[in-house]
């Protein structure tokens, strides 16, 4: 018995995703009593993400660059608390 492959379901698709992330944070403490400490702070995050990819039919992925939507986050982040001791 012999089988045959048929290159029309042989669908490949070969993609990467870069992505890129930056963080930085900040606190202070302030002592209100020998008891009593506020603490105050601030984080700052910036992310990006992309998507890239090849489609190939029947062969391996040759064709165009097919480049997906790059999507950018980014978001202050307060911080604020009390302490007690």
């Amino acid at each position: 018995m012999q089988s045959f492959k048929n290159p029309a379901f042989d669908f490949i698709f070969d993609s990467w995703n870069p992505q890129m992330a930056y963080a930085g944070f900040t606190e202070v403490n302030f002592d209100i009593t020998d008891r009593l400490t506020v603490i105050g702070g601030v984080r700052y995050s910036w992310e990006r993400r992309a998507n890239k990819g090849r489609v190939g039919i029947g062969r391996q992925p040759s064709g165009p660059l097919i480049i997906g939507p790059t999507v950018k986050f980014h978001a202050w982040t307060p911080r604020l608390s009390v302490s007690t001791s």
